[in-house]
């Protein structure tokens, strides 16, 4: 009898390529097979946001915090600092309850949004954030948190246009005061 010899290209390679099972079981969701389909969807969705938040902010979180240190912006540095260490303590956590874990992730976009619109002012990324904020509590917790976020972002931003329209607030630019702020 003849034995086959397979050529490199016919060898399952999947076996090399994919990470060690710990890493593997850190890298997904804790599911509860006793929570319905849309809970463990959501747990999946929640796990994807936190887990790209964490990889893409790396980008926009150190040039932040060196112009928030160059130009002593402390209150700018420490909230970015609190924000990022609190989405890993979120990220990392996955056994504290999901409606904990998903109303503080949705409460650091709501500070995000509130400080850079108070830092910088309303023609600044801060409104998005706060939209933001209301879009993932519709789709991570539901409609009745979708409506309270829409109406905690508006009264926000009425407070934070009475503040700008009294003075209240500096730093409240058309455009930015540096280009590293931009």
């Amino acid at each position: 009898m003849l034995k086959h010899h397979h050529a490199p290209e016919d060898r399952d390679t999947t076996r090399h390529a994919n990470p060690p099972s710990g890493i593997r079981r850190w890298l997904r969701p804790v599911l509860n097979a006793k929570n319905s389909a849309l809970a463990n969807w959501r747990e999946k969705i929640l796990f994807a946001v936190l887990a790209t938040a964490l990889t893409l902010s790396l980008t926009a979180f150190v040039p932040a915090i060196l112009v928030g240190i160059r130009e002593r912006l402390w209150g700018l540095v420490t909230i970015d600092l609190a924000v990022y260490l609190g989405t890993w303590f979120f990220f990392i956590f996955r056994g504290i309850r999901y409606e904990l874990r998903v109303c503080g992730a949705v409460a650091l976009v709501y500070v995000v949004g509130l400080n850079v619109c108070a830092q910088v002012g309303l023609y600044s990324g801060g409104p998005a954030y706060l939209f933001t904020c209301a879009i993932l509590a519709g789709l991570l917790i539901g409609l009745k948190a979708a409506v309270v976020a829409v109406v905690v972002n508006a009264l926000t931003l009425i407070v934070l246009g009475y503040l700008i329209a009294d003075g209240q607030l500096p730093g409240q630019h058309l455009f930015f005061p540096s280009m590293a702020r931009a």
